[in-house]
């Protein structure tokens, strides 16, 4: 979690972050409220990590050595980083996103993907 924008605001960067340069947000399915807070999580967290140099200085202090930006005052290249969405499940088969959620998906991929970012969408099955 990042402190932004004043009072106790907080934005989470992501679940997991790569080497690859992944940012990996995941949630349980849980329906279209669930599934849009997925996605806005990870449009919110892009940009700002894309046009806030604040923000990426925040994110660099949490991540391991591995992991850091050589910079944070140099811009980010957009199309090097992956907005990852992954979907836990428990049901079998191809995922099947309610209707709301398949639009609110496809606006923010076309958004990310206007940045430059490479978006992806993965289903997990677990029990």
């Amino acid at each position: 979690m990042i402190r932004y924008g004043g009072g106790s605001s907080q934005i989470e960067f992501c679940d997991l972050y790569t080497r690859r340069r992944q940012m990996v947000h995941v949630k349980r399915y849980g329906g279209s409220g669930t599934l849009s807070h997925l996605f806005a999580q990870g449009s919110v967290s892009a940009t700002l990590f894309l046009n806030d140099q604040r923000f990426r200085a925040a994110v660099n202090n949490l991540l391991p050595g591995s992991h850091r930006l050589r910079s944070v005052t140099t811009p980010v290249k957009s199309s090097d980083y992956e907005i990852a969405y992954v979907i836990a499940s428990k049901a079998a088969g191809p995922l099947a996103l309610p209707f709301f959620s398949r639009v609110t998906l496809r606006s923010t991929a076309t958004q990310l993907r206007n940045m430059g970012f490479e978006v992806t969408l993965t289903k997990v099955e677990c029990p």
